[in-house]
Protein backbone atom coordinates (compact mmCIF):
# COMPACT_ATOMS: atom_id res chain seq x y z
CA UNK A 1 0.00 0.00 0.00
CA UNK A 2 2.88 2.36 0.74
CA UNK A 3 4.48 1.77 -2.66
CA UNK A 4 1.07 2.14 -4.31
CA UNK A 5 0.50 5.50 -2.64
CA UNK A 6 4.00 6.78 -3.42
CA UNK A 7 3.81 5.86 -7.11
CA UNK A 8 0.31 7.26 -7.43
CA UNK A 9 1.41 10.52 -5.80
CA UNK A 10 4.18 10.87 -8.39
CA UNK A 11 1.71 10.27 -11.23
CA UNK A 12 -1.17 12.40 -9.93
CA UNK A 13 -1.13 14.39 -6.70
CA UNK A 14 -0.57 13.69 -3.04
CA UNK A 15 -4.22 14.25 -1.99
CA UNK A 16 -5.45 11.95 -4.76
CA UNK A 17 -2.90 9.30 -3.81
CA UNK A 18 -3.84 9.45 -0.13
CA UNK A 19 -7.53 9.18 -0.95
CA UNK A 20 -6.98 6.25 -3.34
CA UNK A 21 -4.80 4.40 -0.83
CA UNK A 22 -7.33 4.91 1.95
CA UNK A 23 -10.17 3.66 -0.25
CA UNK A 24 -8.21 0.63 -1.42
CA UNK A 25 -7.09 -0.38 2.06
CA UNK A 26 -10.62 -0.23 3.47
CA UNK A 27 -12.75 -1.69 0.67
CA UNK A 28 -14.35 -5.11 1.21
CA UNK A 29 -12.50 -6.80 -1.63
CA UNK A 30 -9.05 -5.91 -0.30
CA UNK A 31 -9.88 -6.79 3.30
CA UNK A 32 -11.41 -10.12 2.29
CA UNK A 33 -8.47 -11.17 0.16
CA UNK A 34 -5.93 -10.43 2.89
CA UNK A 35 -7.47 -13.25 4.94
CA UNK A 36 -7.60 -15.85 2.16
CA UNK A 37 -4.64 -17.99 1.09
CA UNK A 38 -4.93 -17.49 -2.68
CA UNK A 39 -2.51 -15.98 -5.17
CA UNK A 40 -4.97 -13.32 -6.33
CA UNK A 41 -3.79 -10.68 -3.85
CA UNK A 42 -0.03 -11.05 -4.52
CA UNK A 43 -0.79 -11.03 -8.24
CA UNK A 44 -2.93 -7.91 -7.91
CA UNK A 45 -0.31 -6.11 -5.82
CA UNK A 46 2.53 -6.96 -8.22
CA UNK A 47 0.39 -6.14 -11.27
CA UNK A 48 -0.74 -2.79 -9.88
CA UNK A 49 2.79 -1.72 -8.99
CA UNK A 50 3.97 -2.91 -12.41
CA UNK A 51 1.37 -0.77 -14.18
CA UNK A 52 2.15 2.31 -12.10
CA UNK A 53 5.90 1.83 -12.58
CA UNK A 54 5.43 1.44 -16.33
CA UNK A 55 3.34 4.60 -16.52
CA UNK A 56 5.95 6.53 -14.57
CA UNK A 57 8.71 5.25 -16.84
CA UNK A 58 6.80 6.03 -20.03
CA UNK A 59 6.03 9.53 -18.76
CA UNK A 60 9.68 10.50 -18.43
CA UNK A 61 10.59 8.79 -15.18
CA UNK A 62 13.51 6.90 -16.68
CA UNK A 63 14.21 3.35 -17.76
CA UNK A 64 14.69 2.17 -14.17
CA UNK A 65 10.94 2.33 -13.70
CA UNK A 66 10.35 0.29 -16.84
CA UNK A 67 12.84 -2.33 -15.65
CA UNK A 68 11.09 -2.46 -12.27
CA UNK A 69 7.80 -2.85 -14.13
CA UNK A 70 9.14 -5.81 -16.08
CA UNK A 71 10.29 -7.58 -12.90
CA UNK A 72 6.94 -6.93 -11.21
CA UNK A 73 5.04 -8.23 -14.22
CA UNK A 74 7.13 -11.39 -14.00
CA UNK A 75 6.11 -11.81 -10.36
CA UNK A 76 2.46 -11.20 -11.28
CA UNK A 77 2.65 -13.86 -14.01
CA UNK A 78 4.01 -16.32 -11.45
CA UNK A 79 0.90 -15.62 -9.38
CA UNK A 80 -1.79 -15.91 -12.06
CA UNK A 81 -0.12 -16.80 -15.35
CA UNK A 82 -2.03 -15.16 -18.24
CA UNK A 83 -4.36 -13.01 -16.13
CA UNK A 84 -1.99 -10.03 -15.53
CA UNK A 85 -0.94 -10.10 -19.18
CA UNK A 86 -4.55 -9.79 -20.27
CA UNK A 87 -5.16 -6.97 -17.78
CA UNK A 88 -2.07 -5.12 -19.08
CA UNK A 89 -3.54 -4.72 -22.57
CA UNK A 90 -4.48 -1.03 -21.98
CA UNK A 91 -0.79 -0.34 -21.37
CA UNK A 92 0.13 -1.48 -24.87
CA UNK A 93 -1.52 1.61 -26.40
CA UNK A 94 1.10 3.73 -24.62
CA UNK A 95 4.03 1.31 -24.76
CA UNK A 96 3.89 0.63 -28.51
CA UNK A 97 5.01 4.18 -29.21
CA UNK A 98 8.19 3.49 -27.24
CA UNK A 99 8.54 -0.21 -28.02
CA UNK A 100 12.35 -0.15 -28.09
CA UNK A 101 12.41 0.91 -24.44
CA UNK A 102 10.13 -2.01 -23.58
CA UNK A 103 12.47 -4.73 -24.85
CA UNK A 104 14.59 -4.92 -21.67
CA UNK A 105 11.57 -4.86 -19.31
CA UNK A 106 9.91 -7.65 -21.30
CA UNK A 107 13.10 -9.70 -21.15
CA UNK A 108 13.35 -9.15 -17.38
CA UNK A 109 9.76 -10.29 -16.94
CA UNK A 110 10.44 -13.43 -18.95
CA UNK A 111 13.57 -14.16 -16.90
CA UNK A 112 11.57 -13.91 -13.66
CA UNK A 113 8.56 -15.99 -14.72
CA UNK A 114 9.83 -18.45 -17.31
CA UNK A 115 12.04 -20.72 -15.13
CA UNK A 116 9.12 -22.02 -13.06
CA UNK A 117 6.99 -22.75 -16.12
CA UNK A 118 9.86 -24.44 -17.92
CA UNK A 119 10.60 -26.63 -14.89
CA UNK A 120 6.94 -27.58 -14.55
CA UNK A 121 6.75 -28.45 -18.24
CA UNK A 122 9.92 -30.55 -18.02
CA UNK A 123 8.53 -32.35 -14.98
CA UNK A 124 4.93 -32.95 -16.10
CA UNK A 125 5.03 -32.45 -19.87
CA UNK A 126 1.86 -31.87 -21.87
CA UNK A 127 -0.31 -32.63 -18.85
CA UNK A 128 0.90 -29.40 -17.20
CA UNK A 129 0.04 -27.32 -20.27
CA UNK A 130 -3.40 -28.89 -20.62
CA UNK A 131 -4.32 -28.52 -16.95
CA UNK A 132 -2.73 -25.19 -16.12
CA UNK A 133 -3.45 -23.19 -19.26
CA UNK A 134 -6.26 -24.89 -21.18
CA UNK A 135 -8.38 -26.11 -18.28
CA UNK A 136 -7.64 -23.60 -15.53
CA UNK A 137 -7.54 -20.48 -17.75
CA UNK A 138 -9.98 -21.01 -20.60
CA UNK A 139 -12.25 -23.93 -19.71
CA UNK A 140 -12.79 -22.50 -16.21
CA UNK A 141 -14.33 -19.36 -17.69
CA UNK A 142 -16.07 -20.58 -20.84
CA UNK A 143 -16.92 -24.19 -20.07
CA UNK A 144 -19.56 -25.40 -17.66
CA UNK A 145 -17.52 -28.47 -16.74
CA UNK A 146 -15.96 -26.76 -13.70
CA UNK A 147 -19.25 -25.07 -12.74
CA UNK A 148 -17.74 -21.58 -12.67
CA UNK A 149 -19.56 -20.03 -15.66
CA UNK A 150 -21.94 -17.22 -14.75
CA UNK A 151 -24.18 -14.91 -16.85
CA UNK A 152 -22.58 -11.67 -18.05
CA UNK A 153 -24.48 -9.51 -15.53
CA UNK A 154 -23.47 -11.65 -12.54
CA UNK A 155 -20.25 -9.75 -11.82
CA UNK A 156 -21.73 -6.25 -11.65
CA UNK A 157 -23.23 -6.73 -8.18
CA UNK A 158 -20.03 -8.56 -7.20
CA UNK A 159 -18.03 -5.49 -8.24
CA UNK A 160 -20.29 -3.25 -6.17
CA UNK A 161 -19.83 -5.56 -3.20
CA UNK A 162 -16.04 -5.56 -3.52
CA UNK A 163 -16.03 -1.76 -3.47
CA UNK A 164 -18.15 -1.52 -0.29
CA UNK A 165 -18.34 0.77 1.66
CA UNK A 166 -17.19 3.09 -1.11
CA UNK A 167 -19.79 1.98 -3.68
CA UNK A 168 -21.75 5.30 -3.49
CA UNK A 169 -18.65 7.10 -4.77
CA UNK A 170 -19.38 5.67 -8.24
CA UNK A 171 -22.45 7.91 -8.39
CA UNK A 172 -20.43 10.85 -7.10
CA UNK A 173 -17.82 10.36 -9.82
CA UNK A 174 -20.45 10.38 -12.54
CA UNK A 175 -22.05 13.51 -11.13
CA UNK A 176 -18.64 15.18 -10.87
CA UNK A 177 -17.93 14.41 -14.52
CA UNK A 178 -21.28 15.86 -15.57
CA UNK A 179 -20.61 19.03 -13.57
CA UNK A 180 -17.21 19.50 -15.20
CA UNK A 181 -18.72 19.06 -18.66
CA UNK A 182 -21.46 21.58 -17.86
CA UNK A 183 -18.95 24.13 -16.55
CA UNK A 184 -16.78 23.67 -19.65
CA UNK A 185 -19.74 24.35 -21.93
CA UNK A 186 -20.83 27.42 -19.95
CA UNK A 187 -17.33 28.90 -19.95
CA UNK A 188 -16.98 28.37 -23.68
CA UNK A 189 -13.34 27.33 -23.50
CA UNK A 190 -11.68 27.50 -26.92
CA UNK A 191 -10.89 24.16 -28.52
CA UNK A 192 -7.26 24.97 -29.29
CA UNK A 193 -6.60 25.97 -25.68
CA UNK A 194 -7.51 22.58 -24.24
CA UNK A 195 -4.74 20.38 -25.63
CA UNK A 196 -3.40 19.62 -22.16
CA UNK A 197 -6.93 18.91 -21.03
CA UNK A 198 -7.33 16.37 -23.81
CA UNK A 199 -4.15 14.64 -22.71
CA UNK A 200 -5.36 14.57 -19.12
CA UNK A 201 -8.73 13.23 -20.25
CA UNK A 202 -7.04 10.47 -22.25
CA UNK A 203 -5.01 9.45 -19.21
CA UNK A 204 -8.14 9.59 -17.09
CA UNK A 205 -9.99 7.30 -19.50
CA UNK A 206 -7.07 4.89 -19.39
CA UNK A 207 -7.10 4.80 -15.59
CA UNK A 208 -10.88 4.30 -15.47
CA UNK A 209 -10.72 1.42 -17.95
CA UNK A 210 -7.85 -0.10 -16.02
CA UNK A 211 -9.67 0.27 -12.68
CA UNK A 212 -12.94 -1.24 -13.95
CA UNK A 213 -11.14 -4.04 -15.78
CA UNK A 214 -9.03 -4.85 -12.73
CA UNK A 215 -11.98 -4.83 -10.33
CA UNK A 216 -14.01 -7.06 -12.65
CA UNK A 217 -11.09 -9.47 -12.95
CA UNK A 218 -10.84 -9.71 -9.16
CA UNK A 219 -14.57 -10.35 -9.01
CA UNK A 220 -14.17 -13.14 -11.53
CA UNK A 221 -11.19 -14.49 -9.60
CA UNK A 222 -13.13 -14.52 -6.35
CA UNK A 223 -15.77 -16.85 -7.71
CA UNK A 224 -13.39 -18.87 -9.86
CA UNK A 225 -11.56 -19.91 -6.70
CA UNK A 226 -14.69 -21.00 -4.86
Amino acid sequence: LGCFGALLAALTSRPAALAATAILSTCAGWLAYTHVAVTDLPMTAAYTLAMLSALRGLRGGGDKWLRASGILFGIAVLGKSLVPLALALPLTFFALRQWRRMLVPVLLGVCVAAPWYVLMWLRFGQAFLDEHFVRQHFARVYSGGLQHVQPWWFYFPVLLGLLFPWTPLLLALRRSGACRESARCQCGAPEDASQKGKVREAKSRFRRRWAVEGKNSRAVGTFRNK
